[in-house]
This record gives C-alpha cells, structure tokens and sequence, in this order.
C-alpha cells in the first residue's frame, strides 16, 4: 500500500471531510465553530460597518502624529 491508505491505522474507516462527527470532542468542535461563527457575523455587520466615506485613519490611533 502506498499514500494516504497506508497512513490510516486498523480499525480506522475511510469517512469523508464533510461527513458528520462520530465522537463527543468532534461534535464539540462543531459546537463551538458555529458558536464562533454567530458573533462574529454580528460583529462583522453591526459593530464594525465598512463605509467608504470613514478613512482607517481617522478610526485607528496613531502614534504621537
């Protein structure tokens, strides 16, 4: 055997990426992106709204200019 199917160990099955977790840490994982995920788009459109009109500069502090 050669590449990737001789890397996997006995016992292990050849799941796809997408496919749903089969452990507690996996669903965990899920968990916590999507908790992730929902304050960031939040964040992303309500707090920090990107306009043309407002420069960074203005917005970012500057170092004793």
């Amino acid at each position: 055997m050669s590449g990737i199917h001789a890397a996997r160990g006995p016992g292990v099955r050849g799941r796809g990426f997408l496919s749903k977790p089969s452990t507690k840490l996996g669903w965990w994982a899920v968990g916590l992106a999507a908790a992730f995920a929902v304050p960031f788009i939040i964040n992303a459109t309500v707090f920090m709204p990107s306009t043309v009109a407002v420069p960074w500069r203005q917005v970012l502090p500057t170092r004793g200019v």
